[in-house]
């Protein structure tokens, strides 16, 4: 029977054209290893991630928008040896901006790979299982970051990359007692500056928590859960100047459920922004989608 734990990275998420560049919900906020099974097992999957925002500027309202994000993303997760993973990432961004300026973006994003030692709970004790993962990883810029709409250079949240190689760190805690679970992941990025267009976003750390109750219908396994997340982003900088509609916090709850049926497994996520200090009082995020197909072998 399969250790079904689960592990919530992020919620959400990551000046030249006319945008919303102080959202979060660009490339820099796209760095996210989803809701994925921590088995034993290797997988390959695909998962897309839905996110939306308004933006009303008060003093120039005929440039109010309104930003779509929908990233498909290629995910790959395979053990070497027993207590470590390695978990790989490939996102393509789908992006739009209607309202002040149309813009529409299509491409290959940055590619992430993240390498998970497990520190903690190697053997269940009874019917307790406690585990403790560790993991460092890195983010390439394999996505373009110099893309030209209606004559202008589009802003650097919507570019499909940021042009950087980026240092993630990340720890993973997974408490699990007959058919309950509780997991919680803490996750940092450390972005660097793009020498080109010398924008840098700003770092970010993620927490995310989830608690979720397994059930067993015949050949079915369903682990409803309720989740809740909090980000927190530095200034972006611009020529080593900060951005000062940049930076902040986001707080989202959700609620989802995996279904596991055979080798494959379903996930669907809907998580909603209780807060958001983002270019505060300028720009509003939506409801937000995760859906995530996943095979095990």
């Amino acid at each position: 029977m399969l250790r079904m734990l689960l592990f919530v990275a992020l919620c959400s998420i990551a000046t030249y054209a006319q945008c919303c560049n102080a959202c979060g919900c660009g490339a820099a906020g796209s760095t996210s290893f989803g809701v994925l099974p921590l088995s034993d097992k290797h997988f390959i999957g695909i998962r897309n991630y839905f996110r939306s925002s308004n933006t009303h500027d008060a003093s120039a309202p005929q440039n109010d928008s309104k930003e779509y994000f929908s990233t498909i993303d290629v995910l790959i997760r395979y053990y070497p040896i027993r207590f470590l993973q390695l978990v790989a990432v490939l996102p393509y961004q789908i992006t739009q901006q209607t309202g002040g300026s149309n813009v529409s973006v299509n491409g290959w994003g940055d590619a992430s790979a993240l390498v998970n030692y497990q520190l903690l709970g190697k053997r269940p004790i009874g019917a307790w299982i406690n585990n403790v993962w560790l993991g460092v990883g890195m983010k390439f810029p394999t996505g373009s970051y110099d893309l030209i709409q209606n004559r202008s250079t589009l802003s650097p949240y919507l570019q499909p990359g940021t042009g950087t190689y980026d240092y993630l760190f990340n720890a993973m805690h997974a408490l699990k007692y007959k058919n309950w679970g509780w997991n919680t992941t803490v996750l940092y990025k450390v972005n660097e500056e793009n020498k080109a267009t010398r924008y840098q976003f700003g770092n970010n750390w993620v927490l995310s928590s989830s608690i979720y109750h397994r059930f067993e219908l015949k050949k079915i396994i369903m682990l409803p859960n309720i989740n809740f997340s909090y980000q927190n982003d530095a200034k972006d900088k611009n020529y080593t100047v900060e951005e000062a509609q940049t930076g902040g916090q986001t707080s989202c709850i959700g609620v989802g459920t995996e279904l596991f049926i055979n080798q494959f497994n379903v996930g669907l996520t809907i998580s909603e922004p209780i807060n958001d200090t983002h270019a505060i009082d300028m720009v509003k995020s939506n409801t937000r989608f995760l859906l995530t197909t996943i095979f095990n072998f």
